[in-house]
């Protein structure tokens, strides 16, 4: 009972700060509940609607040429992972390009070239530094359609011992040539055209770099495959999940009842508490405040029959106790509170609330 009086105590002091949060709050919820039903929005997706794919890769091949223990002369070595220089001094190759569609038409110009360089790599294999570097072309290829399926293929030659000679006489020039030696076929591609009814431009290129040496190697992955998703953008109407669709006009109905409520309780007068209400919440503030002087104790024999006082609040009848340095006995089964000192019974009975009034009526008449 004493926190519903504190309550309203609280309500009703900041009643006015209650009604402006809970305004706010309905105004919040209205806005939500419009927002999920009236008027949600629309956002924008972006979907891949198709892929069509290009690949690309490197062969390469070198015929031997001078007579030895191990191959006849004539034979060609396909695809391996090194060569001879002395015996295999040509690498011979080819860069096949091609994309799968639906439908498509492309215009297709490529580009050969080969670098001579002289690179530091790092642990991963990745060039960190390039010392020097020589260009010249090998091939350039065009093909105005090339539907899909269909290929571009750009050959390649070039003379490995001779290369490896040139290093030689740059290293007696300008003395000792730091890092390693190696060939690095390019090839720059660039197509533009359609492809399954989009518009495509783009240039790429790859390369097939080649140590130098007694036996040359090609390095790196001769293979690649790309995919080019085509994506479309289109406006997607907002759905808004069950907190807005649900909780906000939830929100709103349990906001706007409150407010309503609590104008009535304070147009009727049940909002501030009575005055047999904020007397019972005084008592039970002093209850708690002076606890530790009062005991569960019985009154001794004989004090019913001394003169009785009448103390007008728990406070008072603490106070009395404690300049006549007595204990205050509430005993159990009473309601009251009593001082026995100098021959005098000094009582308080606290104020009682809706149906307590008759017990603490019946208690008062058998006192007296």
């Amino acid at each position: 009972m004493s926190r519903t009086i504190r309550l309203k105590r609280a309500i009703s002091r900041y009643l006015a700060v209650v009604c402006v949060a809970l305004v706010l709050v309905a105004a919040v919820a209205a806005l939500a509940t419009y927002g999920a039903y009236a008027r949600p929005g629309a956002h924008t997706e972006t979907h891949t609607v198709e892929t069509w794919t290009t690949a690309s890769s490197f062969e390469h091949a070198a015929t031997v040429r001078t007579p030895n223990a191990v191959y006849p002369v004539g034979t060609t070595l396909r695809d391996r992972p090194a060569y001879f220089t002395a015996i295999e001094p040509v690498l011979n190759g080819s860069y096949t390009f091609r994309y799968a569609a639906d439908r498509g038409s492309l215009g297709v110009r490529s580009d050969a070239e080969l670098v001579f360089r002289s690179v530091e790599r790092g642990r991963d294999g990745n060039v960190t530094t390039v010392y020097w570097s020589r260009t010249r072309p090998l091939d350039t290829r065009r093909v105005d359609s090339l539907p899909p399926g269909d290929r571009v293929v750009v050959p390649f030659s070039f003379n490995v011992s001779r290369l490896v000679d040139r290093q030689d006489r740059m290293s007696e020039r300008i003395g000792h040539s730091p890092g390693q030696a190696e060939a690095l076929v390019r090839v720059t591609l660039t197509y533009d055209g359609t492809v399954d009814s989009h518009r495509v431009n783009r240039t790429r290129t790859s390369a097939m770099p080649v140590t130098l040496g007694e036996t040359y190697r090609v390095l790196g992955n001769t293979t690649a495959t790309h995919a080019h998703p085509v994506t479309r953008t289109v406006t997607v109407p907002n759905r808004p999940g069950p907190l807005r669709r649900i909780g906000g006009p939830a929100l709103l109905v349990v906001s706007l009842a409150a407010l309503g409520a609590l104008l009535v309780l304070q147009r009727t007068g049940r909002l501030e508490p009575t005055a047999a209400e904020r007397d019972y919440a005084d008592y039970r503030a002093a209850r708690a405040e002076f606890e530790e002087w009062i005991h569960a104790v019985t009154l001794p024999d004989g004090a019913a029959e001394l003169p009785r006082g009448e103390a007008a609040t728990l406070a008072d009848l603490v106070d009395l106790a404690i300049d006549a340095n007595a204990p205050v006995l509430h005993p159990p089964g009473d309601d009251a509170y009593y001082v026995v000192d100098d021959g005098y019974r000094y009582v308080y009975r606290p104020p009682a609330l809706d149906d307590e009034n008759d017990g603490a009526d019946a208690d008062a008449s058998e006192d007296e």
